[in-house]
């Protein structure tokens, strides 16, 4: 039997339920969670994996991941992700009151035990969380009530400038100022001189460091230092308002006199930021820092209030107060630090705040991401060196007060391999240690192009060969994720914006989550899965679902379940993308299963709406004796989907934009994106007909479908349009 946990839900509902619980991450650090999955494993699949597939159940295996989160054969909702922005998060972005229209379907949403929450998402990404943000983007959401963009940073600078404090060799952390006395005090850290050459270091070049045994650091009329062991010294002659510079160089003894034998060490200009070699120079205008940590919370706790505590929090966008030549990018600032020493103070006082507000052992949930598609220069303006020795600092200003924490670099845009630009594949080849890499992320986004005779980027299998390329390569250390942390469409063949929240955008959906699941990726991350639907005038304040919110629906009753790929054969669909799965959850005596079929043409415009004949091959072991079992449908098409049917009512009332009206049929979008005000009013005055469309999508109806004998089993026999998504439900009668 299976196990029963309340509300009725059998052992496919526990893993979705414990999230909804907010306990499931904590859980699965401490291996509870495999061991509910072992404990719900059905007969077929325990003996799938002590001694392989039985004949005509092959299941579905992975080659990515590595921390046991996505069970080869598994039904892992991976998609339970996504991230929340910048300006926006001191509001809560993402957060809602999931409408209750779903409550009463075959598929309820089933709700975490708090107010509000972010749909269908358990872990968040907390992006551009240190401020560094636009100057465009002034008075909107948060910076509503500032004067200045960077009153958001959390930390500022009040006088003097950022200068480079930090060389292969040495580090001047922050200093602390008394501005009545003009004076200022810091401490000067450099590492053994003899313990590695930093002429090694990426980016440095030939004859900056004649190399020695001795560092000598000297400051005209302030300092002689000479040493040839690691130390620390602490300085408080600093004048505010005077520029120091400290020569350092390595040596083969300590010079005899009052100066160093030989040529003086070449000064280098500064170039806006630290350079991780050993050239020889330390740059000092005395200023202080400003931490500002209160702006943390406001911007947390909106989510540890609603339960969130799977927090990824991304340090990107450094705030506008550290580096010398700040830059303007995409999103707001992207230079480096001009200090290395400034960066990890900083880091680490973000990390004792963090502490302070919610406590260790919540904090120590946390993980944390350097950067956001960083691989661009309108993302990070500094070099590769220049990333890597930031990354090194990071993790070690993070784990000097949290051990076990997870860190991650930015997450990469596409999957190149390039070990000279700035990827995965260069930090993995210059990093010191790859167990500093926790997480591989990536972002992934759909915009169709042209290749011959086919359409490319369109849908997940024509991508992961060569995502599976580039992890084949990278040298991860055991343990380490593989993550798409940012995921969707953002454009059709025509160029129009959409994220496809229609039909098509399901059964696309259908072929990503397999296809991931299948390549072993551990984590998923979606955007908004609900559009809001708002219009005072007629009393209407809802969510509409999505095809991909949808899809959700459907999944999570089968969550944990086992999965069993399926051949399919349409002779007169040569072009359509057709993805068949079986989904088994409970025991052999009374198994519950979900077959899972979609199809969508990768040339949007050959898609079609007239029924194409489908066989999907049943192999004996899934479905023995159809007669046994009863059979129910819930299915998805242009014709039943609600931002299909939105779109056909807007063209036939001349509600939609030109440039969508000039396409019939498609692409499907946004409300927001394919009409305007009194389009959405049209819909919102219609709003109770739309809503009885998505409930009507997840009300499960009785069917017999045509399962016939045949090959090692059975063959089913659909009549699908492209795109569609149908699901039948199979329980034991």
């Amino acid at each position: 039997m299976p196990i029963q946990i309340p509300g009725g839900l059998a052992c496919s509902g526990v893993a979705p339920l414990l999230a909804r619980l907010g306990v499931a991450p904590l859980l699965a650090r401490l291996g509870i969670m495999a061991l509910l999955a072992g404990l719900c494993l059905p007969v077929a699949g325990l003996r799938a994996q002590e001694a392989g597939p039985e004949p005509g159940r092959e299941t579905v295996m992975g080659v990515a991941g590595g921390n046991g989160a996505n069970t080869a054969g598994r039904l892992v909702p991976i998609w339970r992700h996504q991230p929340v922005i910048g300006i926006w998060l001191s509001g809560g972005q993402g957060l809602i009151d999931v409408p209750d229209y779903l409550d009463g379907t075959d598929f309820p949403y089933a709700r975490r035990p708090y107010p509000r929450e972010v749909p269908f998402a358990d872990g968040l990404t907390v992006v551009r969380l240190l401020g560094g943000w636009d100057p465009r983007d002034l008075g909107k959401g948060e910076s509503r009530t500032y004067d200045d963009i960077a009153q958001g940073d959390l930390v500022t600078r009040p006088f003097g400038a950022p200068t480079r404090r930090s060389t292969g060799l040495a580090d001047l952390g922050p200093l602390t100022c008394d501005r009545q006395a003009g004076r200022c005090s810091g401490v000067l850290e450099w590492r053994d001189p003899a313990g590695g050459d930093p002429g090694d270091a990426p980016g440095d070049d030939p004859g900056d460091d004649p190399g020695g045994t001795h560092l000598l650091i000297t400051v005209p009329g302030r300092l002689q230092l000479c040493t040839d062991a690691p130390g620390q010294q602490r300085i408080d002659w600093f004048e505010i308002g005077t520029r120091y510079t400290f020569s350092l160089r390595r040596v083969a003894g300590c010079p005899a006199g009052d100066g160093p034998a030989g040529t003086p060490p070449r000064e280098t200009a500064e170039a806006g930021g630290f350079r991780p070699d050993g050239d020889g120079t330390l740059v000092v205008e005395p200023s202080q820092l400003d931490y500002h940590f209160d702006l943390l919370r406001r911007r947390l706790d909106p989510y540890l209030a609603q339960g969130y505590t799977d927090l990824t929090l991304v340090l990107d966008n450094i705030p506008w107060a550290l580096p010398a030549a700040p830059t303007t990018g995409t999103y707001g600032q992207t230079a480096p630090p001009s200090s290395l020493a400034e960066w990890s103070a900083f880091t680490g006082r973000l990390v004792d705040a963090l502490i302070a507000f919610y406590g260790v052992d919540t904090v120590s949930g946390f993980r944390f991401r350097l950067g956001t598609e960083q691989q661009s220069p309108r993302r990070f303006s500094g070099t590769p060196g220049q990333y890597l020795a930031l990354y090194e600092a990071t993790v070690a200003a993070i784990r000097a007060r949290l051990p076990d924490a997870r860190i991650g670099p930015f997450n990469q845009a596409g999957a190149e391999a390039d070990a000279t630009g700035l990827t995965h594949a260069f930090l993995y080849a210059n990093i010191a240690d790859p167990g500093d890499i926790d997480f591989v992320a990536h972002s992934l986004y759909y915009i169709p192009k042209p290749r011959g005779n086919i359409l490319a980027n369109v849908h997940t299998a024509q991508r992961l060969p060569d995502y599976e390329a580039l992890w084949r390569q990278l040298p991860m250390a055991p343990g380490t994720t593989v993550e798409f942390q940012e995921f969707g469409v953002l454009r059709n063949q025509a160029g129009l914006a959409t994220g496809e929240p229609g039909a098509r955008g399901a059964a696309l959906h259908v072929a990503d989550i397999f296809g991931l699941l299948a390549a072993g990726v551990d984590g998923l991350w979606h955007w908004q899965p609900f559009e809001r639907l708002r219009l005072q005038g007629a009393g209407v304040d809802t969510q509409v679902l999505t095809g991909r919110g949808w899809l959700y629906l459907v999944l999570e009753r089968f969550a944990g379940g086992q999965i069993y790929p399926l051949a399919v054969t349409a002779a007169d669909a040569p072009d359509t993308r057709f993805t068949a799965h079986y989904i088994e959850t409970g025991g052999d005596d009374d198994a519950r299963g979900l077959i899972l079929v979609s199809a969508f043409n990768p040339d949007q415009a050959r898609d079609s709406a007239d029924p194409l004949r489908v066989t999907v091959e049943l192999p004996a072991g899934l479905i023995p004796d159809p007669g046994n079992r009863r059979f129910a449908e819930v299915s998805l098409s242009q014709e039943t989907a609600v931002f299909d049917l939105i779109r056909a009512d807007l063209a036939r009332e001349g509600l939609l934009k030109a440039e969508f009206a000039a396409l019939p049929g498609q692409p499907v979008s946004g409300m927001r994106t394919m009409t305007d005000g009194a389009g959405r009013r049209y819909v919102a005055q219609h709003w109770p007909a739309y809503r009885a469309a998505i409930v009507d999508t997840l009300t499960a109806r009785p069917v017999t479908p045509a399962i016939t004998a045949g090959g090692d089993g059975h063959r089913l026999t659909l009549d699908l349009p492209a795109p569609s998504v149908r699901a039948i439900l199979v329980d034991p009668r």
